[in-house]
């Protein structure tokens, strides 16, 4: 995940993206990090996450309880609508 600052012609310049070597399409989660961060907000105050032990002892990993999935990209994919644009 990361803010895209190169964006292809349909994107916009500071869009909060999904990508990486384990993502087969890239999506945008939202169209800027405000967005992004209210969007974030939403779920705290919804109560829609879920908190889990990572092999770290310090670290917790941030999950949605709806969509369930223990993977942060794939349930956001899927509360979005995913794949969601193209970049």
């Amino acid at each position: 995940m990361g803010l895209d600052f190169d964006p292809w012609r349909s994107g916009r310049v500071g869009q909060v993206i999904l990508f990486g070597r384990d993502e087969d399409v890239k999506a945008v989660l939202a169209e800027s990090l405000g967005k992004f961060l209210e969007w974030i907000a939403g779920l705290l105050e919804s109560g829609n996450f879920r908190l889990e032990a990572a092999e770290e002892p310090v670290l917790r990993r941030f999950r949605l309880k709806a969509p369930l999935s223990n993977d942060f990209h794939e349930g956001a994919r899927s509360l979005l609508g995913a794949p969601g644009p193209f970049l």
